[in-house]
């Protein structure tokens, strides 16, 4: 019988609200997961109040502001089912969420991962400046995205299905990639899909648009500064995941073909879409067209300054991604005392894990 686990990582207290209808949400579930699992990353007041709450979840944390891929990592160390998802805390997922990711990865097992649709929740009107085709920087399925199922490079991480067996061939998420302490820094579950599809060459990701999800788009993130500011870290991510990937199996047009096209393609189209509606007497048609442009820019020339940067300086081969126990392997649960480490033979490296990724620094608050 097919098994499925939830993740949701969280490290703000002030979500506090939209983590409970998360957590609402995944209770509503047509299909009822084995295990929830919150881990909680370095919100003492967040993990407090979840301790005091005694819900029915599994309650992890990381011990510290270790950012969210490793957060992610220590919610799969703590799961033995053969699928786990992964949803935001901000996020409410529609009831069939869980079950249409399920139908489509148990149809064939070639299918690695499947990611579904996320549509903003924008709390009131969605400001008239934001252009579809930017949508992806505030954690949105953007324009440009199938919206019918498809074969695709990566799945979008907060709206996510996995194997877990990817887990315990390839390793987990790159601690080098995804939202840090400051920054808004991303790309850790396209580098994890690339590098399974290049160990596992017969695995595919999948994308379903009937696996939905509403993101909460917070207001702080209604602004065109915020927009400039995540294009910037996103540029320096795409540099970042163009090095970790340089290894890999060759691919057919390499780890940025996605980008290239959306560059090339998807935005201008935007940008001629948004002059055209501003002579049809839209005047906001202007300013997303604008928008598309400076967020273009500002990423292609982070992507060109890290780039720079990086030429005498290369990303450490070894060392971003930590051991993730195989299945038949139970979640360790020790005392914040024990730091000792553990190694797998599904380790992608020989390297011993440093304790802050290590499944030994897992605390387990409630069952």
């Amino acid at each position: 019988m097919t098994s499925v686990s939830v993740v949701v990582c969280s490290h703000l207290v002030t979500r506090w609200p939209q983590l409970m209808r998360a957590l609402d949400s995944i209770r509503e579930q047509k299909l009822v997961p084995e295990r929830v699992v919150l881990v909680v990353d370095g919100d003492d007041e967040l993990l407090a109040r979840l301790y005091e709450r005694a819900g029915d979840e599994l309650v992890l944390t990381t011990g510290g502001r270790t950012g969210l891929s490793n957060a992610r990592n220590v919610g799969i160390a703590a799961v033995d089912s053969e699928f786990v998802a992964f949803l935001d805390d901000d996020a409410v997922a529609d009831p069939s969420w869980l079950s249409s990711l399920v139908q489509v990865a148990a149809a064939d097992t070639d299918i690695l991962g499947v990611g579904g649709w996320v549509t903003p929740d924008w709390g009131g009107e969605k400001p008239g400046w934001f252009p579809a085709e930017l949508f992806w920087t505030v954690g949105c399925s953007h324009h440009g995205l199938p919206t019918q199922q498809t074969t695709v490079r990566n799945v979008f991480g907060g709206c996510a299905l996995f194997r877990r067996s990817v887990f315990a061939i390839t390793g987990g998420f790159d601690t080098r990639l995804g939202r840090q302490i400051k920054g808004a820094s991303g790309c850790e579950e396209t580098e994890l899909c690339i590098r399974a599809s290049s160990v596992i060459p017969s695995g595919r990701f999948v994308h379903e648009p009937a696996a939905v999800i509403h993101h909460h788009v917070h207001t702080q993130r209604q602004h065109p500064s915020y927009i400039v500011r995540r294009c910037w870290a996103e540029g320096a991510s795409k540099a970042t995941l163009r090095r970790l990937c340089a290894g890999y199996r060759a691919q057919e047009r390499g780890p940025l073909g996605p980008e290239r096209d959306f560059i090339l393609k998807v935005l201008p189209r935007g940008v001629l879409s948004g002059i055209g509606a501003f002579l049809r007497g839209r005047p906001a048609g202007l300013a997303q067209a604008g928008m598309i442009v400076v967020g273009t820019a500002t990423t292609i020339l982070s992507f060109l300054v890290a780039v720079t940067r990086t030429i005498f300086s290369p990303v450490l081969a070894k060392g971003g991604s930590p051991v993730i126990p195989s299945t038949d392997s139970s979640p360790v649960e020790t005392s914040a005392s024990d730091t000792r480490t553990t190694d797998s033979p599904d380790s992608p490296t020989n390297d011993t894990p440093s304790p802050e990724t290590t499944p030994s620094n897992i605390h387990k608050l409630s069952a």
